[in-house]
């Protein structure tokens, strides 16, 4: 084993023990702020592991330094400028918007991989993963951009999606979703599925959260920060990355628990909010 391979599994190891504390550090007001700090840091070391293991397999190309520094800084800049200027009182819409970026950066690695089969493996564990991450991924960022857009006013619920002719919509796009997906394991490959599955799960996102009233959108906002977390895990396969793997893990088993407590809270279950 290289020196790099083993620089990389120790600060994975580092990086998912500060994240387990992160998330069990949010579970206090008094100790919120230096758990998202925790996790920040977590998140930081695992790029770090990624660039080091890459680094050391033949190093990283010019080109793709260029894009890696400008992804950075682009995100950087703008996670800043958002922490800065949201108040509060938006502090739901800005989770749903970041549960959303969550979801659609599952969806572009597991695209990248699918499209561009020299990125990853072939073999069914690696195909099933990216039809997880991508149906996961699709969902979660429609789903959120559409709370989002609710909880802010931008967006109402219209007549048709109050009457039981949502259900037959919703459906329709769940059995094309599941028609793609089944198409796309049983080839291995083929554009036309892969889109076809990112179009059905897409719309699907929208029709299942669109229909939902302001007053449980945080329980519905909670759930696809779960959603966005097993679209990391399953992102974590396509790219055989053992961290993305264990903290989308965590991620969604401390979301969906959320989200029982909160229906718990409410005195409702998660189905009669759906």
């Amino acid at each position: 084993m290289s020196a790099s391979l083993i620089l990389k599994y120790a600060i994975e190891l580092v990086a998912v023990l500060l994240l387990a504390l992160g998330i069990k550090g949010l579970s206090k007001v008094r100790s919120a702020r230096g758990a998202n700090q925790l996790a920040a840091v977590a998140m930081a070391l695992a790029v770090l592991g990624l660039l080091i293991n890459y680094a050391g397999d033949g190093g990283i190309a010019a080109t793709a330094w260029i894009w890696i520094i400008a992804g950075t800084l682009a995100g950087g800049i703008l996670g800043a400028m958002t922490a800065q200027r949201v108040r509060m009182t938006s502090m739901p819409e800005t989770v749903a918007l970041f549960n959303g970026c969550g979801g659609m950066s599952s969806l572009l690695v597991a695209l990248g991989v699918a499209l561009f089969p020299e990125a990853g493996g072939s073999d069914l564990v690696a195909v099933v993963s990216i039809v997880v991450s991508v149906f996961v991924g699709a969902i979660t960022f429609t789903g959120s951009i559409v709370a989002m857009a609710k909880l802010q006013g931008w967006l109402s619920t219209p007549a048709w999606m109050q009457s039981r002719l949502r259900h037959a919509v919703n459906i329709a796009l769940a059995v094309l979703s599941l028609v793609a997906a089944v198409k796309l394991i049983a080839s291995g490959e083929g554009a036309q599925g892969l889109w076809l599955l990112v179009i059905g799960s897409g719309l699907l996102g929208i029709g299942v959260t669109l229909p939902i009233g302001g007053a449980d959108m945080p329980v519905v906002i909670s759930l696809l920060n779960s959603y966005s977390g097993v679209a990391a895990a399953a992102a974590g396969f396509v790219v055989g990355s053992q961290l993305l793997i264990v903290a989308g893990a965590m991620v969604g088993a401390a979301g969906l628990i959320l989200t029982q407590v909160m229906c718990d809270g409410m005195n409702r279950s998660l189905v009669s909010v759906l």
